[in-house]
């Protein structure tokens, strides 16, 4: 069995030791549970598949799992299986509410249909079960300009019209900054 390369990059540090000053303690302990199973899960749907697994990277985006699976329903059921690992937590809503909202919240979120998250991975690998994987890219691209474009409304109308906060549109931020380079280098 060959061995798996596991790297913690820095920004991985700097990113649990904001949370620290930012979230209560409970909660950032439920996070990192939360995320821990979220990749379980997912390494557990490569090995099922029986594809190996060549690295973990752990950084501040949150951690990424090397593994040569050619886009298809495969990878779109590997990419699934983090948020269902999340949504499965659920189950844990009564001994521990904490854990069971975040596993929803990072759910949620990695369902977006976006490049580098779980829901652009499912997309992208359910597309190239019927389309070539260029033709599967262009689609994937189209729809996270679109969704990206109704976020920055949604965040600006939530802004100046509800009054809501920033905390909006610091997401789509966010979101923009993760995406950026397969924003600038997609596909026209």
């Amino acid at each position: 069995m060959k061995q798996v390369s596991v790297q913690i990059l820095p920004g991985f540090f700097l990113t649990v030791a904001a949370a620290i000053l930012l979230i209560p303690i409970p909660w950032l302990f439920a996070w990192l549970v939360a995320a821990v199973v979220h990749e379980v899960f997912h390494l557990l749907a490569v090995l099922l598949f029986r594809y190996p697994v060549l690295s973990v990277t752990v950084g501040a985006g949150g951690a990424r799992i090397k593994t040569h699976m050619p886009p298809d329903w495969k990878m779109a059921v590997c990419a699934l299986a983090g948020p269902a690992g999340g949504v499965l937590l659920l189950l844990l809503l009564r001994y521990a509410p904490r854990l069971a909202i975040c596993g929803l919240i990072q759910s949620l979120y990695n369902l977006l249909p976006l490049c580098h998250l779980d829901g652009g991975n499912a997309l992208h690998g359910l597309l190239c079960t019927f389309l070539s994987p260029l033709q599967a890219e262009r689609i994937c691209i189209i729809l996270e300009r679109i969704l990206i474009f109704f976020l920055v409304i949604a965040a600006l109308y939530g802004f100046i019209v509800l009054n809501i906060g920033i905390i909006p549109l610091m997401f789509v931020a966010v979101l923009l900054l993760k995406n950026k380079k397969s924003l600038a280098n997609s596909i026209p």
